[in-house]
């Protein structure tokens, strides 16, 4: 509750009694944005809140192996 994200984008979280967590949009965080790059037919997301992402979120350094196996569970690739 005191991460600064809670108040820099309020949209994006939800409260679940004992714990808070980023929105899901389907299998993923609601923060992320994309989809289909024609051109290369790519699958790239970015996320939105990246300047305000909570704690958990700035934990996983990009490309990381928790990064990538959490990238994988729901069907994204770097």
């Amino acid at each position: 509750p005191r991460d600064p994200a809670v108040k820099a984008v309020p949209d994006y979280i939800v409260d679940r009694g004992h714990y808070l967590e980023l929105k899901r949009d389907g299998d993923r965080c609601a923060a992320l944005k994309g989809g289909l790059v024609e051109l290369g037919k790519q699958t790239r997301f970015h996320c939105v809140i990246y300047d305000d992402r909570p704690k958990t979120c700035r934990e996983f350094t990009l490309g990381s192996a928790h990064c990538l196996t959490a990238r994988r569970r729901v069907g994204l690739s770097l």
